[in-house]
């Protein structure tokens, strides 16, 4: 028991070794390193998609804490504009990624589009928030 006590000590004592990234939200993040940093065309697909999906839950999490500041008429209103915002950038990220028709870069270019776009509607939607509840 009593050896115990200077290891438990220790281990209070010893340097965390968290990363900077353990305290950012996905948003921050530099997913385009994420992605290139992969060893292969197929990787960098998977690490896109990661990158797609985590960012599609954050903004769930952002209209979750926007729409609890809202009545219902804000929040049917906010539902249709995240609706027409999600079928503008598929367009826009589809248009982008016919340049290359189809070649590998096609997937690549797609996902960066989306994740840049999804980057940008987080901040857009904490924008359209402090407006509309400001006095």
């Amino acid at each position: 028991m009593y050896n115990l006590i200077p290891a438990l000590f220790l281990l209070l004592l010893s340097p965390l070794t968290l990363q900077a990234e353990d305290f950012s939200f996905p948003e921050d993040k530099d997913w385009h390193t994420f992605i290139d940093d992969a060893l292969d065309t197929y990787s960098q697909k998977r690490r896109g998609d990661e990158a797609m999906r985590t960012l599609a839950l954050r903004i769930d999490e952002v209209l979750d804490e926007i729409k609890i500041d809202l009545d219902n008429l804000a929040i049917d209103l906010l539902n249709k504009n995240q609706q027409a915002w999600e079928q503008q950038i598929r367009s826009k990220c589809s248009f982008m990624a016919d340049t290359y028709r189809g070649g590998s870069a096609a997937g690549i270019t797609f996902r960066y589009c989306i994740i840049d776009e999804q980057k940008t509607r987080i901040q857009e939607l904490r924008e359209m928030h402090s407006f509309h509840t400001s006095p």
